[in-house]
């Protein structure tokens, strides 16, 4: 997978994704779980580091990471223009190493759904276990296997813009898992139009299998709702866990 293009229009994409919720449902999690104001948390899966950002300007000390140059190259580029200064770095996050003692991290906009083999699932959780100090939160969010059989599933999808549009045609395969073969054409300098082409692949995971893998790598999952403003239900399309690692207080 290759974000080489993808990340020059990510931003004007994703601009109905509702970041400013997302972070605020992640930051009062995040304290209600601890005693200080101000905590130092990682973002997994940054991409152009909006969620990094968004909780960095509220007071926390970040660390995003992502296995894109492109991805952080944009996300460096906004920090420095808002005067911040989160540590942004490149590196896979199912390898994840070279933290410890954090107070949480977060995965947001399927950046789970993207690690489509079930072991290295496993391991990714692990490591999040590692990299946490006792009763440190990991949140996420994943596409449902409702979302991947019943909204993309063989689907096509097209965007027309001014600057840029595209062309997404998603294939579905066993086990729930979406091939999207996107085309898009960006707007240049010159006012002419240029074709790019990417293919990125998700994987839904049922949630009982995610909520069984983070308590054997040492968590206890708090919950898992359709987001901040509900329940979930059978034809929620994504849903969003919270899971504490084990301390000494539980059993």
């Amino acid at each position: 997978m290759s974000y080489e293009w993808f990340s020059k229009v990510y931003d004007r994409l994703m601009e109905e994704v509702p970041y400013d919720e997302w972070a605020k449902w992640a930051e009062k999690e995040l304290l209600a779980s601890s005693s200080r104001p101000s905590l130092h948390l990682l973002d997994l899966g940054c991409g152009t580091g909006e969620m990094t950002l968004r909780l960095q300007q509220a007071g926390h000390q970040l660390v995003g990471v992502d296995l894109s140059a492109e991805m952080l190259t944009v996300a460096q580029e906004k920090a420095d223009m808002l005067s911040l200064s989160p540590l942004f770095l490149q590196q896979n996050i199912v390898n994840l190493e070279g933290f410890s003692n954090m107070d949480g991290a977060v995965m947001m906009c399927d950046v789970l759904n993207y690690v489509t083999d079930s072991s290295e699932i496993q391991q990714l959780f692990k490591r999040v276990a590692e990299t946490l100090a006792p009763g440190g939160l990991l949140l996420f969010d994943v596409h449902t296997p409702y979302k991947i059989r019943n909204i993309f599933a063989d689907e096509t999808f097209a965007f027309a813009g001014d600057e840029a549009s595209y062309i997404w045609e998603c294939t579905y395969e066993e086990p729930d898992t979406v091939t999207h073969d996107v085309t898009f054409f960006v707007q240049q300098e010159n006012g002419m139009y240029e074709r790019w082409e990417e293919t990125h692949v998700q994987r839904a995971y049922e949630l009982t299998s995610l909520r069984n893998w983070l308590e054997e790598a040492g968590f206890v999952v708090v919950s898992v709702s359709s987001g901040p403003r509900g329940n979930l239900s059978e034809d929620s399309e994504r849903a969003f866990f919270v899971a504490r690692k084990k301390s000494g207080d539980d059993k």
